[in-house]
């Protein structure tokens, strides 16, 4: 989840200081990303754990939360861990 957070930090350029909890909301919360944070994440999210993110493939539910986001990230990488994310 560390990694995932710490694509979340560099897309919404947020600084060191910033707590950015599991539950943190990324829609409709503090930092209600629009369609291009959404196209931002994923272009980092693929480069950081070297995944293809398919057009369609993220769901709106995915990006409730940073928990729900690492989920999903999580199920598309198989040979890594909950740890290394």
């Amino acid at each position: 989840m560390d990694r995932v957070k710490t694509v979340i930090r560099i897309c919404l350029q947020l600084d060191a200081e910033t707590a950015i909890p599991d539950d943190m909301a990324l829609m409709e919360g503090d930092y209600d990303i629009d369609s291009l944070d959404v196209l931002l994440i994923i272009t980092e999210l693929e480069r950081a754990f070297d995944i293809n993110i398919a057009d369609g493939e993220m769901k709106k539910v995915d990006l409730v939360t940073i928990a729900s986001l690492s989920s999903f990230v999580e199920s598309l990488c198989h040979t890594a861990t909950a740890k290394d994310i």
